[in-house]
């Protein structure tokens, strides 16, 4: 059962009312996903180490078997999961890749032409 205060229109003040009045379909949508950026390279711990080589911490889409993978594609995919816990992003001609973590990410090393 649902309360509301609801107005008649006719009065100024409110009524307590409960009630049946059909059907209420109520959704919720997630917020649109934000995302700090760091250019570097995503790691487990905050001192800058840990960097998920042993693929426990992510998921790994290289552009050779992804030919979709840009910064937007692994945005997407992240956001698409509901255990992601950010992405880090390479851009290359031939080597493009998308890793979406599930772990932490609690540090991050500096490496140009990552973002995390």
């Amino acid at each position: 059962m649902i309360n509301l205060k609801i107005n008649d229109g006719w009065r100024s003040d409110w009524d307590d009312w409960t009630g049946s009045v059909g059907t209420v379909s109520l959704s919720a949508s997630p917020p649109s996903a934000y995302f700090n950026v760091y250019e570097g390279v995503c790691r487990v711990h905050a001192d800058g180490t840990g960097d998920g080589s042993n693929r426990v911490q992510y998921d790994l889409f290289k552009r050779v078997d992804y030919p979709n993978v840009d910064y937007e594609w692994c945005k997407n995919e992240c956001t698409s999961k509901s255990e992601c816990t950010g992405f880090e992003y390479r851009d290359s001609w031939d080597t493009s890749q998308c890793e979406v973590w599930h772990k932490p990410i609690l540090g991050f090393g500096e490496k140009p032409g990552h973002f995390c």
